[in-house]
């Protein structure tokens, strides 16, 4: 029977401490730091990749590192049961960290259920994490230290996701998710939905009002954009006024429902401006994907961006499919 995912009970030690600050940092499924007595089923995978020639360590700031973003891409561990069945490990990051006095090397690994690309920002991150677990193998932090150090690089990763102003994903957040979702999508063979949409005439806001009514104006877009999709939809801000939301595990039907909130919620009040008020109105393209053929991410993105585009041409404040001739 295989061992369990690693649970949250509250760590003791340093190492534990670090293994879940890790897990959240990266939104993975296992992250554990081994050192040599310490058994655990991931350290199966990890003799796996290290026999496996076609897999060149990568270097992550200081430290080298395997990174396998989807498993099932390499016949040895594709046959492995711990990647064919359960758990069903798809995403492996693995880094060996070796003790100054050269004893005692410290195993990272990091697991997921899901295949995944990194961005440059979350390779860094994660050079970065690397190097704190070294400063801890080497007794070069005190708690309070690493416990500093932890939530720094907790803050550095939200400058990296998420949009400073809206509070929403940034640019690159949003497409990984896409690309991560599209992908999930197609193996799963479960509908996606993306909207692409854009604020009706909002330079006239800044132009009138000024820049900082403009950013009021946006800050309460974002607020009612969450508001009006499903908790586990994912909302970005890709642009100046223009954001995608990301709907995974929803067809046409569902996606046209999440589309009308959206039109209404952003037309249902006037916003906040400055020492004024002002109404927006938004316009939307919507496109989805029944997840029965392999699609490129940007293929999707322009299928919506499309729709919009003649949404907009069609007067603005509507919704326009992408398979439909009709705005709404």
């Amino acid at each position: 029977m295989l061992a369990p995912l690693p649970d949250l009970r509250y760590p003791t030690t340093p190492f534990e401490q670090l293994a879940r600050i890790g897990g959240h940092l990266f939104d993975v499924d296992v992250c554990v730091a081994l050192l040599p007595e310490e058994p655990h089923w991931m350290r199966t995978i990890g003799g796996l990749l290290e026999s496996e020639g076609k897999v060149p360590q990568r270097l992550f700031g200081q430290h080298s590192a395997i990174l396998i973003p989807d498993t099932f891409a390499l016949d040895s561990l594709r046959a492995n049961l711990l990647v064919s069945k359960d758990p069903g490990i798809r995403f492996v990051a693995h880094s060996r960290l070796i003790a100054s006095d050269g004893k005692s090397p410290l195993d990272i690994f990091l697991g997921d259920r899901e295949p995944r690309t990194w961005t440059n920002e979350r390779s860094s991150l994660f050079g970065d994490f690397l190097a704190i677990c070294n400063e801890v193998l080497n007794g070069g932090l005190q708690e309070r230290e690493l416990l500093d150090l932890i939530e720094e690089n907790k803050q550095l990763h939200r400058l990296a996701t998420v949009d400073h102003l809206t509070g929403l994903w940034n640019r690159n957040s949003i497409l990984d998710i896409l690309d991560r979702e599209l992908e999930r999508c197609f193996r799963e063979r479960l509908p996606i939905s993306v909207i692409v949409a854009d604020l009706d005439h909002f330079k006239n806001v800044n132009d009138q009002y000024g820049h900082l009514a403009g950013d009021a104006v946006l800050e309460e877009v974002g607020r009612r954009l969450r508001r009006a999709v499903r908790t586990y939809d994912a909302v970005g801000r890709i642009g100046g006024e223009e954001f995608l939301i990301v709907m995974s595990s929803c067809d046409a039907l569902v996606a046209a429902s999440v589309a009308e909130r959206i039109h209404a919620v952003i037309r249902s009040d006037s916003m906040p401006a400055g020492e004024t008020q002002v109404s927006v109105t938004i316009s939307q393209g919507l496109v989805t994907y029944s997840g029965e053929k392999r699609m490129n991410p940007v293929e999707l993105f322009e299928k919506a961006d499309k729709a919009l585009y003649l949404a907009k041409s069609k007067g603005r404040d509507g919704i326009q499919r992408d398979t439909d001739t009709k705005s709404r």
